[in-house]
């Protein structure tokens, strides 16, 4: 049998929302443990300016990451996840967060970037205000502002999604391995030199 690990992502094409979407998928088809991956991605409303949100799916042993229910490894998943059902939330974009609610659930480790001013207009809600909200829901909050560490150490906003991929790494280690997200990264690495470098910095954020 096998189980279901959940991930809701939020955010902007500048943001980088794309990094971290390509990175769970290959991640997906690379683990042995995983059996089967689904994803999805949609705009909230039209138009390349407005936030996106996208989700992963992985079907896994359940020997290796126990969730509720069980599923058959040939079962077919859709890619909506069921209310309750988030394990990790990566929001670059906050507020699109607040608007999804009802996929989270005292099980879920929110990692959220601190800027709510670069791209979303809607911004009638502090940072303060929405941990204070989500901390009445969520396993944890962990919220910096990703955005800004990623200019002041980089001089590239947009890598503050392989940051914030580096501290989801670390805060799942026992579900996901640091050596193969390396792998996937170094590829991205020839790009940018600065995607590990991103990484590595979100990775030692958390002790």
């Amino acid at each position: 049998m096998a189980n279901i690990f959940n991930i809701l992502i939020t955010g902007f094409e500048k943001q980088g929302i794309d990094n971290i979407l390509r990175f769970l998928q290959d991640y997906g088809q690379l683990s042995h443990f995983i059996k089967k991956t689904v994803s999805t991605k949609k705009e909230t409303k039209a138009g390349s300016n407005n936030p996106k949100i996208a989700s992963v799916r992985y079907l896994i042993e359940s020997s290796i990451y126990s969730t509720e229910p069980e599923y058959k490894i040939d079962d077919e998943i859709s890619p909506v996840i069921p209310q309750e059902s988030v394990h990790l939330v990566l929001g670059l974009d906050p507020l699109e967060v607040m608007n999804n609610l009802k996929l989270i659930s005292e099980q879920t480790l929110a990692i959220l970037n601190a800027n709510l001013n670069s791209y979303n207009e809607k911004n009638n809600q502090s940072v303060g205000e929405i941990i204070e909200l989500l901390d009445q829901y969520v396993r944890r909050t962990t919220c910096m502002n990703f955005e800004e560490l990623a200019l002041i150490k980089f001089n590239k906003s947009h890598l503050a999604s392989f940051i914030m991929i580096g501290v989801a790494i670390k805060e799942f280690i026992g579900f996901f391995r640091k050596d193969l997200a390396l792998k996937i990264l170094s590829s991205k690495n020839n790009e940018d030199p600065n995607v590990i470098k991103s990484f590595e910095t979100g990775y030692n954020l958390i002790s």
